[in-house]
């Protein structure tokens, strides 16, 4: 296994467009040795939680965005 999921969660508003609303998860990955931040969706939030509980460790890449700059 290459990634491993940091339980770190943030909440994210976006602008007033409402577009960006969500949630942002941390993932750090091991082969680079980095932290990656995704966006995951309201929208999206069941599913990303109902994959991750059936241990899905590229959930944040099938469900969000990945977000840089934090």
């Amino acid at each position: 296994m290459n990634n491993k999921k940091n339980n770190s969660i943030f909440q994210y508003t976006g602008d007033q467009s409402n577009n960006n609303r969500g949630k942002i998860f941390q993932r750090y990955n091991v082969a680079t040795g980095k932290i990656e931040n995704y966006l995951i969706p309201n929208s999206k939030i069941e599913a990303y939680r109902n994959a991750v509980f059936e241990q899905d460790l590229d959930a944040p890449k099938k469900f969000g965005t990945r977000v840089s700059g934090m």
